[in-house]
């Protein structure tokens, strides 16, 4: 087992914590700084949090796209046990963020397009330690993990390049 501990520098940070479907169109009704405050998550330091399931998410998807054909299959049942991300939740020491606002469509069209409220963060840090048991090198895998903030990225919106960010190891 390989921990490497990482600093994450993301430009564009855009949070949107999943409350439920019900619960949405309830937090719809409210104030956009209350909307923005149900979709963030917060440290026990007050501050705006990225969950460390995001990174690990972005590290996942990112080990399986470079597979490459007949090896995704493989890829999605080795990483994911052999993957984590530590701490839980990484502080990114801000706690103010500005309020972003975006209509929203299902691609399904299953869900009529609606209007929502978000907190997105410019230019955060986040430290971490990625905990690996892999058969890479060390140099390997930390590529990988700048590949997933370059191409995967973590929060919401990232299909718009919201999200994306550069890692340097200390």
């Amino acid at each position: 087992m390989e921990k490497i501990k990482f600093k994450i520098k993301i430009n564009n940070f855009l949070s949107h914590r999943f409350n439920g479907i019900e619960e949405e169109k309830e937090i719809q009704k409210k104030p956009e700084k209350d909307q923005a405050e149900t979709r963030i998550y917060r440290c026990d330091t007050g501050n705006v949090g990225v969950p460390s399931t995001w990174v690990r998410g972005a590290f996942i998807q990112e080990w399986i796209a470079q597979a490459g054909k007949g090896g995704k299959g493989k890829a999605e049942r080795y990483i994911p046990a052999r993957c984590a991300v530590e701490p839980t939740m990484m502080d990114t020491g801000k706690k103010d963020y500005e309020i972003h606002k975006a209509t929203i469509t299902d691609p399904d069209g299953r869900i009529p397009p609606t209007n929502c409220v978000r907190p997105l963060l410019q230019d955060v840090t986040v430290e971490g330690i990625l905990v690996v048991s892999v058969d890479k090198s060390t140099k390997q895998v930390q590529k990988m993990l700048e590949d997933a903030m370059a191409n995967q990225g973590v929060g919401a919106n990232r299909k718009n390049g919201f999200g994306r960010g550069t890692v340097v190891f200390p």
